[in-house]
């Protein structure tokens, strides 16, 4: 375990395909991508659903800086079986951190209307900074805690 001031970490996974920490305090799975495609891509997703099944997670932060290209076939799998699974499990809202620069943002912002289009929606928003992300999820276990009546 790692303590950060976001919250004590329980690191899963830390290779060269991602790095992956669960949040207890927070119910939080946080992944920071080190690569784009490649073998280990899905194992890392799989082992991310795994997470989410069996620990209560409300919210996921993918920090995809420097994830580099994923193909339309893996962001579509992503999104037609692994994410609505997630969902069913209890998955409430995902934070994406990506590149200031507009450019990137343009190509790496999926539209998902699959899933906004569901009864099961997902809401995912796309942030500039882990911290940013971080204190977000915050909120968003304080909301789904009864601590707080909405999330911003």
């Amino acid at each position: 375990m790692v303590e950060e001031g976001f919250c004590i970490m329980q690191i899963i996974r830390d290779d060269e395909y991602a790095a992956v920490v669960y949040c207890p305090d927070t119910k939080c799975v946080q992944v920071r991508w080190n690569n784009g495609e490649g073998p280990g891509q899905r194992e890392v997703f799989d082992q991310i659903l795994q997470l989410i099944q069996e620990r209560p997670t409300f919210t996921y932060i993918a920090d995809i800086r420097e994830q580099g290209v994923v193909s339309d076939v893996s962001r579509g799998w992503m999104e037609t079986e692994l994410l609505p699974v997630a969902i069913m499990s209890g998955l409430k809202k995902v934070a994406v951190v990506v590149e200031e620069e507009i450019f990137k943002q343009f190509f790496r912002q999926p539209a998902h209307p699959p899933l906004t289009q569901s009864p099961q929606y997902l809401e995912f928003r796309y942030m500039y900074s882990l911290e940013e992300a971080q204190t977000w999820a915050t909120e968003v276990y304080n909301y789904y805690d009864g601590r707080v009546s909405h999330v911003a």
